[in-house]
């Protein structure tokens, strides 16, 4: 279990839009039982990868705290990959 009610951020699975994506690593940062936050994406039916490294990239500009990312699945996620490494 995660501290302080996070427990439903912790798998996403099939949910794991960009925006819920997005939305799960803004709790994540704003809880003070937070130090950092590593994001796992893996090819889900819903997933858009680029789309989701732009929106962990946003989050993470704004944040004290350190965000690790790491996107899995070869060519399914290469252009988050790409798209994620060209967000300034």
């Amino acid at each position: 279990a995660l501290p302080g009610g996070l427990d439903a951020i912790d798998d996403l699975g099939l949910a794991a839009t960009p925006e819920a994506l997005s939305g799960a690593l803004a709790s994540a940062l704003a809880s003070p039982e937070t130090d950092g936050v590593l994001a796992i994406l893996t090819p889900q039916v819903n997933s858009d990868p680029l789309e989701a490294a732009r929106q962990v990239a946003a989050q993470s500009k704004g944040s004290s705290k350190p965000v690790l990312a790491s996107w899995m699945g070869g060519p399914a996620v290469e252009a988050g990959r790409q798209g994620a490494s060209a967000v300034e």
